[in-house]
């Protein structure tokens, strides 16, 4: 049986806990839980990779357990919860995106609204751009946009350009809100790169988006 502390504790020598087990049961800690997802999920021989393949490559670059919770008593959100009282997530790529990597460097806690905004899973088709999906019985290109777990159907468009070009400025004003709601709460570097990819979206073509798995 394994139980989920929520809140981290110190040994007597002063070193951070990973888990404890006491009367056979497993206690894990808030930075053990997530040290734990992090060796499973980037171990090269694991079946999280297997199942994954997103995944394969991905490291982990934190020299050990106790830097790994030092580096978390330190950042922004890591005890921030949402309001179905879940922590927020421990995201590594949206600040170097084309990097597969668990780092102090790569990682951030961000609420769901951020860690979601970018997955493009199920909107997008590899002959059309983001948002966009033609819509056989009229003929025209159908725009959407994900809105967490839920999509927004935006309408349809003669062609693809016009399609992509609502969902984009639909995608804008996503981001926007997003970081004004937390641009307080977030690693200024997050805000950071949120604002990057709206300058990105403002003045490109075709949007191919932060990340994609």
């Amino acid at each position: 049986m394994d139980v989920y502390i929520k809140h981290d504790l110190m040994s007597l020598d002063r070193k951070w806990i990973n888990s404890l087990i006491i009367d056979k049961v497993k206690y894990s800690t808030r930075a053990g839980k997530l040290w734990q997802s992090i060796v499973y999920r980037a171990n090269p021989n694991g079946k999280f990779q297997e199942k994954h393949p997103s995944y394969i490559g991905t490291q982990n670059l934190f020299a050990c357990f106790q830097e790994f919770a030092e580096w978390c008593q330190q950042q922004k959100g890591y005890m921030s919860v949402e309001t179905n009282g879940r922590f927020w997530s421990l995201d590594k790529d949206i600040i170097f995106p084309s990097l597969k990597a668990y780092s102090p460097e790569t990682c951030r806690f961000v609420p769901y609204d951020i860690n979601c905004l970018f997955n493009t899973n199920g909107i997008q088709r590899e002959d059309l751009p983001i948002g966009v999906s033609f819509h056989k019985a009229s003929g025209k290109y159908a725009s959407e946009i994900s809105l967490g777990k839920k999509r927004q159907y935006l309408g349809l468009y003669e062609t693809e350009i016009e399609a992509h070009q609502v969902w984009k400025e639909s995608k804008i004003s996503q981001i926007n809100s997003v970081i004004a709601e937390y641009k307080n709460q977030v690693c200024q570097d997050i805000v950071i790169r949120l604002k990057e990819e709206v300058f990105k979206l403002q003045s490109t073509n075709l949007y191919y988006g932060l990340k994609q798995s």
